[in-house]
């Protein structure tokens, strides 16, 4: 129970900062990219989200992982 009055609290405090009109530009940019996994849309969507956290000064980075038709990331 805990857990769940600490994600309560976290997310309030997230959605009282939110800007709507804001977030709203920010969906619409990503949906004009092409995000077919593996394209270069998926890719230039990925980098467009990292680089706008990062100039919020949300730390974040962008993971890649080698075709592997044996594996799952």
């Amino acid at each position: 129970m805990e857990d769940y009055i600490m994600i309560r609290k976290i997310t309030r405090a997230i959605a009282d900062k939110i800007n709507c009109d804001r977030l709203y530009a920010s969906v619409v940019d990503v949906a004009s990219y092409h995000r077919i996994q593996a394209s270069t849309g998926f890719r230039a969507a990925a980098n467009y989200c990292n680089d706008k956290l990062n100039r919020l000064g949300v730390p974040s980075e962008i993971l890649s992982y080698p075709a592997n038709y044996e594996k799952m990331f």
